[in-house]
């Protein structure tokens, strides 16, 4: 689960509510919102915005659920 910055109540109920889960509950880590600047990404294209719209909980609940790739099940 990746929590909103700031989000400080939230970030510690679902530490809480989850401890005895497998779950890790992190802060989310990006400096902004904002896409990479154009020239950085023409430099590296893996800094690519890859970005589509965040669930609804990351505006309603401040936080979002993901499922590490080694979790996922294959596409088809």
């Amino acid at each position: 689960m990746i929590v909103r910055r700031g989000a400080i109540p939230r970030f510690e109920a679902l530490k809480k509510k989850t401890r005895h889960l497998n779950v890790q509950v992190v802060w989310d880590r990006r400096d902004d919102d904002a896409p990479a600047e154009a020239s950085t990404v023409a430099k590296n294209p893996r800094l690519k915005n890859r970005r589509g719209a965040p669930p609804f909980t990351w505006d309603v609940a401040d936080f979002v659920v993901v499922v590490p790739p080694s979790k996922r099940k294959p596409r088809k």
